[in-house]
């Protein structure tokens, strides 16, 4: 299971992984 925070950090690399 991955943490709640971990996942925001994840989602919020993506992001600026795109940009």
């Amino acid at each position: 299971m991955k943490c709640a925070k971990c996942e925001s950090v994840n989602i919020a690399n993506l992001k600026l992984a795109l940009l």
